[in-house]
């Protein structure tokens, strides 16, 4: 795995190759996966769109990630985003307590608000 193109974007734990930075804690801990741990991973492909497609968390070493998604440590910081609603929303993807991520359906609404209120302060 040595020569994979993107070999450092996965960290073993536990015996099997992960995407760390991509992950939040109960995915990394608790090998719990559903689709609240993907609204988080959304959130960390937002993020990279936003940023260059740089790797996620780069000044940080996977041991003091991991360190963080036990502690439940901040990791993200959404404050790249000029807007104010797509910031919160990030925010709230990046919860620790997977319940109070939103659901797919409410990103896509904000989304959508988001598009709307774009388009007219354009068209003003």
């Amino acid at each position: 795995m040595d020569k994979e193109p993107f070999n450092n974007d996965y960290f073993v734990y536990k015996h099997q190759s992960i995407a760390l930075r991509w992950l939040p804690h109960e995915a990394v801990l608790e090998d719990e996966y559903s689709t609240k741990s993907d609204v988080w991973m959304f959130a960390v492909t937002i993020w990279e769109l936003y940023n260059g497609a740089r790797q996620p968390l780069l000044s940080r070493s996977d041991e003091v990630i991991l360190t963080d998604l036990r502690e439940k440590a901040t990791l993200w910081d959404a404050s790249f985003c000029k807007s104010n609603a797509m910031s919160s929303l990030l925010a709230k993807c990046w919860s620790h307590d997977p319940v109070l991520r939103p659901s797919f359906d409410e990103i896509l609404r904000c989304a959508e608000s988001a598009t709307m209120k774009s388009n007219v302060e354009m068209n003003r």
